[in-house]
């Protein structure tokens, strides 16, 4: 997993570029096996996770 990206990437309407549905994937196949909420957001848990793994 990589760090956000900086805002300068964001797309012309605001919006970070859709990250595609490998990335979704693979982020809610480790957010499961490590018994966090699958939804594809790697957020601070996900990144406390990935820490410890």
């Amino acid at each position: 997993m990589q760090p956000a990206a900086p805002r300068a990437s964001c797309t012309r309407a605001g919006r970070p570029p859709d990250p595609g549905r490998r990335t979704e994937a693979a982020a809610k196949s480790f957010q499961q096996q490590n018994t966090l909420a699958p939804n594809g957001i790697v957020g601070n848990a996900s990144w406390k996770a990935v820490h410890r793994a």
